[in-house]
């Protein structure tokens, strides 16, 4: 996910970049695009203007030659007037007059036009004296420096030298355009960026004819162009002196230049080689690029918009991961039916959890007693709708410096601060007392049993698997000893790992014959034979020889082993004792030991039933011994179980009776037919009064309720008697007679019984 993270980035990043360049190459192109627009367009104006300019003056040269011979040739200087009133005529507009000069200056004849002009000799006017005198060395037109010889306006001149047919000066025909109107010849819209300043550049002194940005009456057109903005202009030509103008001639030549304010200037220019004159059209490059840029700011915007969009898709996409990354991370470390973090989250936080200020922590292991039975009995929705009440009242009782996980199942785990043990064994008693409180499902009401195991950081383990394992052993050491709460100590290491190791042995001891079973014999108060216990024993090489059953029993529950090793022992018992009761014709009770799991096991009902059937006993003849601590496990199904198997009349038997904390309350919800008097109380009946008076309490009870007593665990004579005397209907121990084997049971029947 993380990949995935950097790398949708990645991409973003790499589209960002190549918008980047597809921006840059944009504008690049739209520059060079719009830049070669600008030079097509400019060239395209002045190719036009050259044209129509030639061929103006091409047009007026060949007037001015034809019409300068005629006048010249006249004598009357009316009739001169006259002719070159109609050639003034002919566009007044742009036409402001003509005159006939002799080669010494005298005016011969001028049109109307010029009637105000007060020069009598035109080598009197400086404006006019250098293109008069060069036009007489020339045989073309010549253009004139603008200047206003009325009070009309500022005029153009141009000259024609007037020869005879040997060659011979005879007059300068002049002429003259309106300067206004002679501009307006450079149509152009001026709006247009390329349209901008437009000159025309007298090259043999660098006078300007027409500027359009200049006022025809302003003094500008009095000064040559300044020299070194001229050579700025060659320079800008790549102007060769050797060569001179020619290459220029007719043909527009694009360049870029800076003007004497360092303005930068996109120019073109074409030169007229025949009239010596640069048409020359100019824009500042400044007008360029506010162009480009207008059109690159809309390329920008398309960009910024692109972008923004691209940003919030690729942001959303990341938001929508991250959110996704977020919930697979939630449910990779919390339990997703009760929402409590889980082992993974477990670790994190545990690692934090043991740098100071919580140097000290307490980890409480619990786990419920029996819960697969829920499950097994009421199915998993059920199941999961406990543990979900389960993982509620953890959580209401901690504290607010507590942590609660579930690691699976039915197990839970509490990490605190130690305070010290007193708070913390408190605080457990306080949980495990909330969450075996009634449960009510779907109407159902039961309690789960629990218990807890706890071990503290760093004494009983500097990592969270030692940790882990040292409450796990302390909560099997409080299921042992049935207490609600229990903490780590060393001695329990090994009972741990004898456990293990009985674990694993058990698994194969029934197919490798090593368990087997024992029957002690019980009598009534006169001392006649009347049943059995039967019991399970174990013998192993590896673990020593024989293995106490209140040591491989609880592992064999708590491995989940005890419906195969129950099976296996109700068979056994049933099998044997139906071949004694067959041998000697003698019919006695047979008591058999149920554990919790081995009765709340799916099918137990059908499986004893068959089992009995197979072996041919009367059903009266067996006894079902339960203890109380199967009423931990849901009550009403244990209840229901218990009276379905009494109808079937086989006979129930409660042990142990008098060292739970629900005896008195369990009997009117039962049909119990016997109650078996702890051996512990037996054990003290002698010396203690306490245990006196539970025995006589007990027995008292079983009277009322017409429930056969017996009284387990009877060493003495002086004990017997005792209880004989409180009233005990039967008895069962070392007294009387040991546990026997198969055949020992025979050979005691033999001598005690059948003798």
């Amino acid at each position: 996910m993380a990949l995935f993270k950097r790398n949708i980035w990645l991409i973003y990043y790499i589209l960002l970049g190549c918008t980047v360049l597809l921006l840059g190459g944009a504008s690049v192109t739209q520059w060079q695009d719009m830049e070669d627009t600008y030079r097509l367009r400019q060239t395209n104006l002045i190719d036009q203007w050259y044209g129509n300019l030639n061929s103006l003056m091409l047009q007026q040269e060949t007037i001015m030659d034809v019409l300068g011979q005629r006048v010249a040739a006249m004598d009357d200087p009316l009739k001169m007037t006259r002719q070159l009133d109609r050639l003034e005529s002919m566009n007044p507009e742009l036409f402001s007059g003509f005159g006939l000069t002799w080669p010494t200056g005298e005016i011969a004849a001028i049109s109307s036009g010029l009637k105000e002009a007060l020069v009598l000799n035109l080598t009197q006017l400086n404006a006019a004296r250098d293109s008069f005198l060069y036009s007489m060395t020339q045989d073309k037109m010549v253009l004139g420096r603008p200047y206003a010889p009325t009070s009309a306006g500022v005029v153009l001149p141009f000259r024609k030298a007037i020869r005879d047919n040997d060659g011979k000066l005879i007059a300068i025909m002049s002429g003259s355009f309106w300067l206004d109107t002679f501009r307006k010849t450079f149509t152009c819209d001026p709006g247009l960026p390329e349209c901008a300043d437009i000159k025309i550049i007298r090259s043999r002194d660098r006078y300007p004819l027409v500027d359009s940005s200049k006022s025809s009456s302003s003094d500008y057109y009095n000064y040559a162009m300044n020299e070194s903005e001229y050579q700025r202009l060659l320079a800008a030509l790549n102007w060769d002196a050797e060569q001179g103008y020619k290459p220029y001639a007719g043909k527009p030549y694009s360049y870029l230049r800076r003007d004497r304010n360092d303005n930068s200037l996109m120019g073109i220019a074409i030169y007229d080689e025949r009239y010596e004159y640069w048409l020359v059209l100019e824009v500042e490059e400044s007008r360029f690029l506010a162009e480009v840029r207008r059109n690159v700011l809309i390329y920008m915007s398309a960009f910024i918009v692109f972008n923004i969009c691209l940003f919030l898709l690729f942001r959303m996409i990341h938001s929508t991961e991250e959110k996704r990354r977020q919930e697979l991370l939630y449910q990779a470390n919390h339990d997703t039916l009760t929402g409590l973090p889980n082992r993974n989250n477990l670790q994190q936080i545990y690692d934090r959890w043991r740098e100071p200020p919580n140097h000290s922590l307490a980890l409480q292991f619990i786990d419920m007693n029996n819960f697969k039975g829920v499950n097994d009995s009421f199915g998993h929705e059920c199941g999961d709708r406990v543990l979900k009440e389960i993982a509620r009242r953890i959580r209401k009782s901690l504290n607010e410096d507590d942590l609660v996980f579930r690691l699976g199942g039915d197990e839970f785990v509490v990490i605190s601060p130690f305070v010290n043990e007193k708070t913390t064994l408190e605080n457990g008693r306080h949980l495990i007392a909330e969450v075996t409180d009634t449960y009510s499902v779907d109407g159902r009401h039961f309690m789960l049993g629990a218990s807890m195991g706890i071990a503290r950081f760093p004494e009983d383990g500097r990592n969270l698997d030692q940790l882990l394992r040292s409450a796990d052993i302390s909560m099997y050491e409080a299921k042992r000893q049935r207490m609600p709460v229990c903490f780590f100590e060393d001695r329990m290491q090994d009972t741990y790992l004898r456990n293990i190791a009985i674990e694993h042995l058990l698994r194969t001891a029934v197919i490798n014959n090593e368990i087997y079973m024992m029957y002690q014999p019980q009598v009534d108060s006169t001392g006649k034979f009347i049943g059995v216990e039967c019991l399970v024993r174990w013998e192993n090489e590896t673990m020593g020889g024989r293995v106490p059953p209140d040591q491989f029993i609880p592992v064999a529950e708590q491995a989940g082993l005890m419906p195969e090793l129950g099976t296996f022992i109700l068979q056994r018992s049933l099998q044997e004792m139906a071949a004694i009761q067959n041998e000697t014709a003698l019919e006695f009770s047979v008591s058999v030991n149920i554990s919790v799991r081995q009765f709340l096991h799916e099918g137990f009902l059908s499986s004893l039933l068959q089992e009995i059937n197979r072996s041919g006993m009367k059903h009266v003849l067996i006894v079902l011994e339960i203890t109380e601590s199967i009423f931990i496990e849901d009550m009403q199904q244990i209840v229901e179980l218990i009276t379905a198997i009494h109808e079937k009349g086989i006979r129930i038997s409660m042990d142990d009776f008098g060292t739970g904390y629900s005896s008195l309350s369990l009997l009117h919800k039962l049909p119990v037919d016997e109650l078996k008097i702890d051996r512990s109380f037996v054990e003290q009946i002698l010396d203690d009064i306490n245990a006196q008076q539970m025995v006589q309490s007990i027995i008292a009870i079983g009277r009322n309720r017409s429930i056969t007593l017996l009284a387990e665990g009877v060493e003495s004579e002086e004990q017997a008697q005792m209880l004989r005397d409180y009233g005990c209907d039967s008895f069962q121990g070392y007294y009387f007679a040991r546990p026997l084997l198969i055949d020992e049971l025979r050979d005691y029947l033999q001598d005690k019984v059948l003798s």
